[in-house]
């Protein structure tokens, strides 16, 4: 499970055209995820809780894993979508028809 978890995440990052380590803030959050995942599977071996509070612990880091992923793919749409949106105006000022163009045609 905790294989899958993993490589989940690192399939959202490459499905969003970022590599596998992405930025910090990315692994940040890839780390946070497989540390709760670690936490989930170390959670059957423990003997010092009862079923009802491993169940209810199992609900709550599952909870944290998906709310993570949820922010991973978050953020990496944005910075999907700032990367285009710089592809876009680099394409534009090649072209001719950036700001800075525009801008200097209206005033000669």
């Amino acid at each position: 499970m905790t294989i899958q978890g993993i490589s989940g995440a690192n399939a959202v990052a490459g499905q969003l055209g970022m590599g596998p380590m992405g930025d910090s803030f990315s692994q940040n959050i890839q780390r946070q995820i497989a540390n709760a995942q670690k936490e989930l599977q170390e959670l059957s071996s423990k003997e010092d809780m009862t079923p009802e509070e491993k169940m209810k612990k199992r609900q709550e880091i599952q909870q944290q894993i998906s709310d993570l992923n949820a922010q991973l793919r978050q953020h990496q749409m944005e910075e999907r979508a700032k990367k285009q949106q710089k592809q876009g105006d680099s394409m534009d000022d090649l072209l001719g028809g950036g700001k800075n163009a525009k801008s200097a045609g209206a005033k000669g």
